[in-house]
């Protein structure tokens, strides 16, 4: 959140998994941002938030949160709100 981008290729040096495969399913729920202009994605499959998107980089990064499809069956509120 704090650089605004994911860079596939240090994500895959570091963990010897390719990020598009790991993240298939946020990859597609990020699909909306994008057409929103909030986000781009680079033809290596890098991420980087557009200026635009730097205002709701928390509602980016939440596809990413493991404990927020839990939290939100729970009903319990663990986490603040975003827009």
């Amino acid at each position: 959140m704090c650089h605004g981008e994911v860079r596939a290729s240090e994500y895959e040096d570091a963990f010897g998994r390719p990020f598009s495969s790991v993240y298939r399913d946020e990859l597609a729920a990020l699909e909306s941002f994008e057409a929103d202009g909030l986000l781009r994605r680079e033809s290596d499959g890098s991420l980087e938030v557009t200026p635009t998107g730097r205002m709701l980089v928390r509602n980016v990064a939440m596809v990413f949160d493991a404990y927020l499809d839990a939290q939100r069956e729970s009903g319990v509120k663990m986490f603040s709100r975003t827009i």
